[in-house]
C-alpha cells in the first residue's frame, strides 16, 4: 500500500507534468506550472499559475502552504508572507482530516480559490461567500463547522477554551448552568477535538 507521500508525488507527476519535485527539510516542494480547468455551474476557469506548494511530510496534520510565484494575484485572500489564504484553519482541517493524497488539497481548496478569485475579478464578490478577519472569522468558522449559526460569539469562545483544554468546564459555567451546558455543548466538544488541540489553541491567539 502506498503512503500518503507516495500517493501525492505520483498524483502530481501524473496530473501536473510541468511541476518539479524536490525536498527541503521536512517538506516536499512542488514547484512549477499547475494547469486547472474547472467549472462552478456556468462559471468556468482555465488557469495555468506558476505555484510553489510546500507539502509537509506530516500531511494532513500539517496542511500544505501555497505561493503564487509570479505574484500576479491581487486579492485580499493573500497572506502577508505571500502565501495564498485558501480558507480558515478549521475549514482546511475539516476538508483534509481524512486525506490520503494532495489531490484533496488541490481539488477542495486550491482550485476553488482560483474559481473564487476569477469570479471576484469579474463580478466584484466571492463565488463561495467570504469570511471576516481576526477573532470574528474564528467564530464564523466554528459555527460553520458545527452547523449551528445560532451560537453566540461568547458561546464559541467558551467552546474553544473548553475543547482546547485551556480552561476546565467547571470554571467556564456557573453551578446553575452546568447541567444544561453539558447537555447542550458536549457533542460540540467531541467534534472540535477531532480537529486537534494545537489547532484549537491557535484559534484563541487571533485578535
Amino acid at each position: 500500500m502506498e503512503t500518503v507521500l507516495e500517493n501525492s508525488i505520483n498524483y502530481i507527476r501524473q496530473n501536473y507534468p510541468e511541476v518539479i519535485i524536490s525536498e527541503e527539510n521536512s517538506n516536499i516542494i512542488f514547484e512549477g506550472r499547475f494547469v486547472f480547468n474547472a467549472r462552478n455551474n456556468t462559471f468556468e476557469i482555465n488557469e495555468a499559475p506558476l505555484l510553489k506548494i510546500e507539502f509537509n511530510k506530516k500531511y494532513p496534520i500539517i496542511p500544505p502552504v501555497c505561493y503564487d510565484l509570479n505574484e500576479n494575484i491581487s486579492y485580499d485572500h493573500v497572506n502577508y508572507d505571500k502565501s495564498l489564504c485558501l480558507s480558515t484553519d478549521i475549514d482546511i482541517a475539516q476538508k483534509l482530516c481524512n486525506s490520503q493524497c494532495i489531490s484533496d488539497y488541490i481539488n477542495e481548496l486550491l482550485i476553488p480559490f482560483f474559481l473564487s478569485y476569477r469570479y471576484w475579478e469579474k463580478y466584484g464578490h466571492d463565488l463561495f461567500g467570504d469570511y471576516s478577519h481576526g477573532r470574528k472569522v474564528v467564530y464564523e468558522s466554528v459555527r460553520a463547522y458545527l452547523h449551528n449559526l445560532d451560537l453566540s460569539d461568547s458561546e464559541c469562545y467558551k467552546l474553544l477554551l473548553w475543547a482546547s483544554k485551556t480552561i476546565k468546564f467547571h470554571r467556564l459555567f456557573s453551578r446553575n448552568e452546568r447541567n444544561e451546558s453539558l447537555r447542550k455543548f458536549l457533542p460540540y466538544i467531541k467534534l472540535l477535538r477531532k480537529l486537534g488541540i494545537p489547532l484549537l489553541r491557535k484559534q484563541l491567539k487571533y485578535k
